[in-house]
């Protein structure tokens, strides 16, 4: 979420990225890709976008439906992030038949030839996903079709056994989310990549204990908690507003594994301030229980 529905990078890629302005107040502090280069279409064939179809604040400037992303991991079904679907943060977030979920999604402001629209058919919010703090921060999405798997759309693979949680094992995320925190709603119309690394957790813990008691997004952090991954980089490179709900992956061979889900954080790209990541091989039973039972 980064600064809550908004989440990540930072090396100011400027070219001629259309920019657009803020989610809403609450939506704007999740997280979004900072210091980042563009995908190649198909690089990161498991990047999902979340469409919101009602009125929104962040929509209407930037003239894009993207409010979130996810990652498909199975033809049916995608991962992303527990704030995207919470209907307390804004109006509608929780209604299934707000979203379109767009697979091998690339250019935001065109239909590309091998775009798969598709619907909601049900979606699980993890059972203990806590807003305030933000733990847990999981949303399984079961699509209504399953995916025509390709070139442009497959799955990625679940990290279950934690391998690339290590601190300093280099990661990337992408997204279509902004490319610096302030101000709001400079989201990009193509997804941008970035290489971070996993932060050490006391590190971390210790640079967000001095986050102002005063400051309103304090309540959203708890890098202390075991299912929270930090990951970051020098250089102002980090997930942003806009880039909640997508996937931290890191490669092994010619394979890249889902290791962690955007979430939050302080700040966009300050190096100071890791992004905040749901950890994704601690929920990785209640993942395959939950794709298994529906």
């Amino acid at each position: 979420m980064y600064g809550f529905l908004s989440y990540l990078f930072w090396l100011v890629v400027a070219l001629s990225f259309i920019c657009s302005k803020c989610l809403n107040e609450k939506l704007t502090r999740k997280r979004r890709v900072v210091g980042g280069a563009p995908l190649v279409p198909g690089e990161w064939p498991w990047l999902v976008s979340l469409h919101f179809r009602p009125t929104h604040p962040f929509t209407n400037r930037t003239k894009m439906r993207h409010l979130c992303t996810g990652a498909l991991i199975d033809p049916q079904w995608v991962l992303t992030a527990g704030h995207c679907m919470d209907g307390n943060e804004f109006k509608g977030l929780n209604k299934k038949s707000n979203w379109v979920i767009v697979l091998g999604e690339y250019n935001q402001y065109r239909r590309e030839s091998w775009e798969q629209r598709n619907r909601i058919k049900k979606y699980f919010k993890h059972p203990q996903y806590s807003a305030r703090p933000l733990l847990r921060d999981l949303t399984l999405i079961k699509l209504k079709r399953r995916a025509t798997i390709n070139e442009k759309v497959k799955a990625i693979n679940i990290d279950s056994t934690g391998e690339c949680t290590v601190k300093g094992t280099p990661v990337s995320v992408a997204g279509w989310g902004q490319i610096s925190y302030s101000p709001f709603g400079y989201g990009n119309f193509l997804p941008l990549k970035t290489s971070l690394s996993i932060s050490n957790k006391t590190q971390c813990v210790e640079n967000y204990s001095i986050v102002p008691d005063n400051d309103p997004d304090k309540a959203f952090y708890d890098p202390e908690d075991e299912g929270v991954l930090c990951a970051g980089a020098s250089g102002g490179k980090d997930a942003c507003l806009g880039d909640s709900g997508g996937p931290l992956a890191c490669e092994r061979g010619d394979e890249w594994k889902l290791t962690g889900v955007v979430s939050t954080g302080y700040d966009c790209g300050n190096a100071t301030f890791p992004g905040l990541y749901t950890r994704v091989d601690l929920y990785s039973q209640w993942i395959r229980d939950t794709i298994a039972n529906n």
